[in-house]
């Protein structure tokens, strides 16, 4: 099998999500970079996890909620942009006109074990993998936005 094919395809639900973060807690660091750094298995990772957020979104955790979320991941960072508002969250492929409320720049490898629960953000932020420029309010509750599966 592929590293490719070992991850699910979008993890929208809460039991894709839970397959999701079972296979990522199998692979290993090394493992994971190395499919990671294809291109096509990076766009399709990526692709998944950013478009199962919208379903995953704790709507009483956002309520009144406003903030435009940049997330930067990997060396030659890949850009996704979510939006929360008015309850609800949308997420787009590259940078929008809005200015961003925060920006979470981070590894390709540190940013699957945060979406698979494997490590919190305040660890990857101590530790250095995870950097965060603007609203440390909104970066420090975005882990209770989405359930994780």
């Amino acid at each position: 099998m592929s590293s490719s094919s070992q991850f699910p395809t979008a993890p929208a639900t809460l039991a894709q999500a839970a397959e999701f973060n079972a296979i990522v807690a199998r692979i290993d660091d090394r493992t994971l970079r190395t499919a990671m750094a294809d291109p096509m298995t990076r766009a399709v990772v990526l692709g998944a996890v950013f478009a199962g957020m919208p379903q995953r979104v704790r709507g009483d955790k956002i309520d009144g909620v406003s903030a435009v979320i940049r997330w930067r991941i990997g060396d030659e960072p890949d850009c996704w942009t979510v939006l929360i508002d008015g309850g609800a969250c949308a997420v787009r492929s590259g940078m929008t006109s809005r200015t961003p409320t925060v920006t979470l720049e981070l590894g390709t490898v540190p940013f699957l074990r945060m979406i698979a629960g494997q490590t919190g953000g305040m660890a990857l932020v101590l530790s250095g993998k995870l950097r965060i420029k603007g609203s440390l309010t909104i970066a420090r509750h975005l882990e209770d936005w989405f359930a994780r599966g």
